[in-house]
């Protein structure tokens, strides 16, 4: 998966309107975008940091002269992962994961989806989709990046969150194996992480190997 380099973290954006100068179009979806992650974040109970949004480097010379004229602007929404020192054998380091791309210019934007545009696509979208491995990417109207489709982007970090896979490698359980089980779920303090905890799946299937709890023995 390509991985973005140099990205500045986005802060807060103005509340502005959808018209307006495309560092104006480009602050109100930021805006939104960051209200989206920041509610999915305290309903998933991932820390945070873990979505974030960034600027998107210019990795071309046309990009470059688009963005010098005032005519691009860019911003990608991802997954980070961090890693925790538990064991030697797990692939420690850091993680990023795209989710969106958004490229605006003045009359339209870009945006690119990746790894669920089949699965989830924007509802009653009927323009060309441009396809390029995992990336789906599709063009908008500033007024059809509307409430339906703010909708449609919570709803695609929603999924990739149910089908996110950590880079570490697959473990059975953690010291925490007892604490979750009284309280039927996860309570590793890194939840992308902790996708590869097969205990996990258990719990969250609302199979319980231990404690009070249990519902099935533990093999």
């Amino acid at each position: 998966m390509t991985q973005p380099e140099e990205c500045e973290c986005v802060g807060g954006a103005a509340d502005v309107t959808h018209e307006g100068s495309l560092p104006q179009v480009k602050a109100t979806v930021e805006a939104r975008v960051a209200t989206i992650v920041q509610d999915f974040l305290e309903a998933s109970g991932l820390k945070e940091g873990q979505v974030l949004l960034r600027e998107r480097p210019l990795r071309s010379k046309s990009d470059t002269a688009a963005f010098l004229k005032g005519q691009l602007a860019s911003t990608i929404v991802l997954f980070v992962e961090e890693h925790y020192p538990a064991s030697a054998t797990f692939q420690l380091g850091s993680q990023e994961k795209l989710l969106f791309r958004f490229d605006f210019r003045p009359a339209a934007a870009q945006v690119s989806v990746y790894e669920s545009w089949h699965e989830l696509p924007l509802p009653g979208y009927q323009g060309d989709v441009q396809s390029n491995g995992s990336r789906d990417t599709i063009t908008l109207t500033l007024n059809q990046m509307d409430d339906p489709f703010y909708a449609w982007v919570r709803e695609v970090i929603e999924l990739r969150y149910r089908n996110y896979s950590s880079t570490g490698d697959a473990f059975g359980c953690c010291s925490l194996y007892a604490e979750c089980s009284d309280a039927r779920r996860c309570l590793h303090d890194n939840l992308l992480y902790s996708r590869k905890c097969q205990y996990r799946k258990n719990l969250e299937a609302g199979i319980v190997f231990y404690g009070d709890n249990a519902s099935t023995p533990a093999i």
